[in-house]
């Protein structure tokens, strides 16, 4: 609980720096659907003793932030391929009402993912004498993580092809000669520091997907290792949920300096051009 509550915590702080940061470098469309993405898991972390919540609503909040900051972070990849697509490299190439559009559709595929919960049965234990939810029953188990795997696997999939066809167009980008060698430097920087927080991304819901799928298949077929996955459950949840945030703050000077001061960042830019970082 303590390794739990601080995790927590730090990225609850991370999260409320950047909603609060004035810096026209972090309210880009990357940190705006990074936020979204971090409230979504915020909500997939809670549970009934810390969100004195019913639960029945926390099997739908765990739900709805789980495929939201999974969507979330499709539409990051996204944005990064058509920020480098751009011929001026520039960070705001999505207008509000693009941003507007995307976060409706995040809402709602999260909100259409919930519906199952209101005709899924329960399975129940007794805390103190206290008849409580423990979680879904055999069946709508096997349906929860059918759809979660096909989530994860479908960000695997996205994700991968935007990152590939991203590579390509920086290697275009490189080709161009046209490019002072500062500004190619630069630009060859900040991508690669996008890729690997990218990668980092995509290879910890991998692990999660896996994890998921062997729970529905352990499920379907009432195996003995189904409590094995559910005590090691914790692991590749954590790993698919910080991994974002802590590949960010390494990688990401402005973003560490925003968190280590008590005054916003100052604006400023590298050689006139606009960070793909954004």
């Amino acid at each position: 609980e303590i390794v739990d509550y601080s995790l927590l915590i730090a990225q609850s702080y991370l999260l409320l720096r950047l909603s609060l940061a004035r810096s026209s470098y972090l309210k880009t469309p990357f940190f705006y659907f990074f936020l979204l993405t971090g409230v979504d898991v915020q909500n997939g972390l809670c549970d009934e003793d810390f969100c004195f919540c019913l639960q029945f609503f926390y099997q739908i909040m765990n739900i709805f932030g789980v495929t939201g900051s999974t969507i979330g972070k499709m539409i990051i990849a996204a944005h990064r391929y058509a920020v480098m697509r751009h011929v001026n490299l520039m960070k705001d190439v999505w207008s509000d009402r693009i941003k507007f559009v995307l976060t409706g559709v995040l809402i709602f595929v999260s909100g259409c993912r919930c519906i199952s919960v209101f005709f899924c049965g329960y399975s129940y234990v007794n805390r103190e004498g206290v008849k409580l939810v423990s979680y879904f029953d055999d069946e709508c188990t096997v349906v929860d993580k059918s759809e979660s795997s096909v989530t994860y696997f479908a960000y695997i999939i996205v994700s991968l092809i935007l990152t590939v066809l991203t590579s390509r167009q920086l290697y275009k980008i490189q080709q161009q000669s046209d490019v002072i060698t500062k500004t190619k430097k630069f630009i060859m920087d900040q991508q690669r520091k996008m890729f690997i927080i990218v990668s980092v991304c995509t290879i910890s819901h991998l692990i999660k997907a896996i994890h998921q799928f062997c729970w529905v298949f352990a499920a379907y077929f009432h195996l003995q290792f189904n409590a094995m996955l559910q005590a090691t459950y914790s692991y590749p949840h954590y790993l698919a949920t910080y991994s974002a945030s802590i590949t960010l703050v390494l990688f990401s000077p402005r973003v560490r300096e925003l968190l280590k001061s008590r005054r916003d960042v100052e604006e400023r830019n590298h050689a006139g051009i606009t960070a793909i970082l954004s």
